[in-house]
């Protein structure tokens, strides 16, 4: 009797092997961006984009806390640290050009005050402007506060009431151009750093086991998104290509594990069931522009098994050459043990069985004559 079937790793098991890995990969990650913090505080980064610092504080907090117990959903925060954390140092130097610009023009117009008559009006003035702290208001309300000076000097505003109606609406005037300059600052970090960005994933690809020419193609799409950055294409579709290309290595990558030990595990079970293994018995074929690893093992009665594991987990298992009824009793071994070892057979498909064939010659691999179920 012969007969062939098919089926697949069980899908808890193969749930369990990619949590280890998000949840890997994810620890990997998240040291790197404590390092970088860690960094950035011991440069004062945080004197010029607070905001900036806190929020990659408070978001490795929540993924470090989370990743034990929620991988998934650390490797989501992690994704998006690793979508402004490469742009924080660019955006500190810029945020840093503005400080000193108007650290400059504070000390101008302190000296301008001391310069000046002690009028009431023009007290008023100066008070009023000493409130306004942010560095970017201040750079570009600069021309708006130099005309409200000369009205004061002039005597067209008289009243710390007039005064402080007029450098509020230049204020608020500045404060709708500082959020702009901001967003596009954010944007333009953002987008300078996508090579580093790239960079890091690329690293954490090329250190991955999984089918070389896979991991080529990925490596070439991540530097593929240079070009598009460079042609203009939106950041964030840049960044969403960036997450679906790691996402797709990740599943490869977990395939890969999971073959792996469906392998190694199979092996065990044809050699307890007595069949030799060497180190021939083993290949990795390509059929279709797919990959499977075939695993062959013979006895000295003559009896083979060959066993098939895709890059997918999809196993497809030939017990041959038996006499009679005999390989039912192998195949029921098989079974059992493949079902310790987290193997769902739910979808076991007998694709070849063939009770009439008797004796050694029944090597022939099924064809459209053969009776399948």
């Amino acid at each position: 009797m012969s007969q062939e079937a098919e089926y697949r790793i069980e899908m808890r098991r193969r749930r369990e092997m990619y949590l280890a890995r998000v949840r890997e990969t994810t620890r990997g990650y998240l040291e790197r961006y404590r390092e970088m913090l860690e960094d950035f505080t011991m440069d004062n980064l945080q004197d010029y984009i607070p905001d900036e610092i806190h929020r990659l504080s408070a978001d490795l907090d929540n993924a470090e806390g989370s990743l034990d117990s929620d991988p998934e959903y650390s490797r989501e925060i992690s994704r998006q640290i690793q979508n402004y954390v490469h742009g924080l140092r660019r955006l500190a130097r810029d945020t840093r050009i503005q400080q000193e610009q108007a650290d400059r023009e504070r000390l101008r117009m302190e000296a301008e005050e001391r310069a000046a008559k002690k009028s009431e009006a023009m007290s008023a003035f100066y008070a009023v402007i000493r409130k306004i702290k942010n560095p970017a208001v201040q750079n570009f309300a600069q021309n708006g506060l130099a005309d409200i000076r000369k009205s004061v000097e002039a005597g067209t505003l008289l009243t710390s009431t007039s005064i402080e109606a007029a450098v509020a609406q230049v204020v608020s005037a500045a404060e709708v151009k500082a959020a702009e300059w901001k967003n596009s600052a954010v944007e333009k970090a953002k987008r300078e750093s996508i090579g580093d960005q790239i960079a890091e994933i690329k690293s954490q690809i090329s250190a991955e086991d999984f089918d070389a020419t896979e991991k080529q193609r990925t490596l070439a799409s991540l530097d593929a998104l240079l070009g598009r950055q460079e042609a203009g294409e939106a950041l964030e579709t840049i960044q969403n290509s960036i997450s679906e290309i790691e996402k797709v290595a990740e599943e490869k990558v977990v395939s890969e594990d999971a073959r792996k030990m469906a392998v190694r595990s199979i092996v065990k079970i044809l050699i307890a069931q007595g069949f030799n293994i060497t180190s021939n018995s083993v290949t990795l074929e390509n059929q279709d522009d797919r990959t499977f690893v075939k695993i062959v093992g013979s006895k000295a009665n003559g009896q083979h098994a060959e066993v098939n594991v895709t890059d997918t987990g999809k196993m497809r298992y030939r017990l041959d050459r038996y006499e009679g009824m005999g390989c039912m009793k192998d195949v029921k071994l098989l079974q059992d043990d493949l079902k310790k070892l987290y193997i769902d057979l739910s979808d076991e498909r007998v694709i070849w069985e063939n009770p009439n064939r008797i004796g050694k010659d029944s090597m022939d691999m099924p064809n459209s004559n053969t009776r399948s179920r």
